[in-house]
């Protein structure tokens, strides 16, 4: 299992938090469902996830910056070998 923390800004602000927010209020709860699956899938496959959940479901940006695609959301991360 990988570890997946949440961005937060120095002043407590979760973008990724706010945005579900605003799905919750547009009633796209298709739309969360699939953001959280795909980062359950994030945290049990880790950079594998093309490999073992579905082809393209992240995508490579630069360096170790990434993204997930859930349909056509874009949820961006990166990643941190070791601890």
């Amino acid at each position: 299992m990988f570890a997946v923390k949440y961005y937060e800004t120095p002043t407590g602000n979760i973008p990724l938090m706010k945005f579900l927010e605003k799905l919750v209020k547009e009633h796209k709860q298709k739309d969360i469902e699939q953001i959280q699956l795909y980062i359950k899938q994030l945290k049990l496959y880790g950079l594998e996830i093309n490999n073992k959940f579905k082809p393209e479901a992240m995508k490579r940006l630069r360096g170790k910056i990434c993204e997930l695609r859930p349909d056509n959301k874009r949820i961006l991360f990166f990643y941190q070998k070791g601890k």
